[in-house]
């Protein structure tokens, strides 16, 4: 009985959801170490030091027309009734340039993306020059810099490219390798383990039990280019069976996510094992769902236990592990956040903070958002019907339709079918 009444006291005193956060903040977690790779191989990956453009773009004077290249000068008198002979001294191709300098009385005949050679400030569309052998005839002026790009008009020495906390993407690859960067600096992947406890899961293939259903769903959340999940093998209602699991887990993890045998129950043996082999940030916060959220620090590693029931998972650890990364890598936030309208009201319960499923979509440009109601923990339909969430503060008691909120975007990817296309009347 003194064993119960101990696990049964484990959540009576829960903190704010800010507060939880702020001892997130405040931790001493180890440090994510740097790489250097090949800039074509960062996609998706998390910048860990600013990248500063070190040259210019274009590289060069370069034609943006297939024309002749000439001292704007030569024909700033040119017309129809006036017209202006040139003598041809050579070609510039984007794969060979002309590296002579052209002299004043003199042009190159020039296509897209070649170099504009010395002694050459413009370049005159192909159509308004009659070419016949080693000449051309203009019949119209021009101006300095026309039909050109200037050396670095687009990108110079100093400007920045990517800031340190961002995720790589494509363009950051195609800049980068436009003004010849071939390396950057990026944080190493950070290591997540998952862990699921229950008996009931461990003897599924025997008995029938429940099908692990949260942690390939957090599995999957979590791939990403700066994460690296893993998933470790289903542990039972054991103390010691639990413990060694996540020593075993945090030996190569930065983080370490265990579902399940968080409640108050007599069978949730999480919270002894973790305080038994970790320190205690927090256990317990006044979030719904989730309340039973702990979160441990074991010799420097993260350690997250959640629910086991799966929307009830996701959510719960969303705000922790994105507070988390944020603070070792200056990742700006795990998920896509935006704007969006309240379609119905919603009413809060008093005392608690509200992560509120959504289905989110944006038509005609404006994103709306629709609060589901709140269901069995359990749910599964839960996670279909939803492709986003809100947090609403314990400070909050409604929120009207029509107000506006911040809204992330699980997994930062929009299902076109839920989004963007007008709702049934389900």
């Amino acid at each position: 009985m003194a064993e119960f009444r101990k696990r049964m006291s484990g959540f009576l005193e829960l903190i704010s959801l800010n507060l939880a956060l702020q001892k997130v903040r405040d931790e001493t977690w180890n440090q994510i170490s740097s790489v250097i790779i090949p800039v074509e191989k960062s996609l998706g990956r998390i910048c860990s030091s600013p990248v500063v453009n070190n040259g210019y773009y274009p590289p060069f004077d370069r034609s943006l027309m297939d024309g002749y290249a000439l001292d704007h000068k030569l024909v700033s008198q040119a017309s129809e009734d006036s017209p202006v002979t040139i003598r041809i001294v050579g070609e510039s191709t984007p794969a060979d340039l002309f590296h002579g300098t052209v002299q004043y009385g003199e042009c190159v005949q020039i296509y897209t993306g070649a170099g504009v050679p010395r002694g050459c400030d413009c370049v005159v569309m192909a159509e308004y020059g009659e070419r016949k052998e080693n000449t051309v005839t203009v019949r119209r002026s021009a101006s300095p810099s026309e039909n050109m790009s200037r050396m670095g008009e687009d990108m110079s020495p100093g400007e920045m490219i990517i800031n340190q906390g961002d995720v790589v993407r494509s363009t950051h690859i195609a800049v980068c390798q436009s003004t010849g960067i071939k390396e950057i600096e990026v944080y190493e992947k950070v290591r997540v383990s998952l862990i699921s406890t229950g008996d009931e899961l461990v003897v599924l293939q025997e008995h029938g039990g429940i099908i692990n259903v949260t942690k390939p769903l957090i599995f999957n959340y979590l791939r990403r280019g700066f994460i690296e999940p893993s998933m470790a093998d289903d542990v039972p209602d054991d103390v010691d069976r639990v413990k060694n699991a996540v020593l075993e887990a945090s030996e190569n993890a930065d983080v370490v996510v265990i579902t399940g045998g968080s409640s108050i129950g007599e069978r949730d043996v999480v919270p002894e094992a973790l305080s038994g082999i970790s320190r205690t940030v927090f256990g317990g916060a006044r979030i719904r769902p989730g309340k039973t959220v702990a979160v441990y620090n074991r010799g420097g590693r993260l350690v997250v236990s959640v629910s086991g029931h799966p929307s009830v998972a996701l959510l719960s650890l969303q705000p922790f592990l994105s507070e988390y990364l944020r603070k070792q890598t200056q990742i700006h936030s795990l998920d896509l956040s935006v704007s969006a309208v309240v379609e119905e009201r919603f009413v809060n319960r008093k005392g608690m903070s509200s992560v509120v499923r959504g289905s989110l979509r944006i038509v005609d440009g404006k994103a709306t958002v629709c609060p589901l109601k709140f269901s069995s923990s359990a749910s599964v339909s839960a996670i279909l019907r939803s492709n986003c969430f809100f947090t609403v503060g314990e400070e909050t008691q409604v929120i009207e339709a029509g107000e506006t909120v911040n809204v992330t975007i699980m997994g930062g990817v929009l299902d076109d079918q839920i989004s963007c296309q007008p709702r049934s009347g389900a």
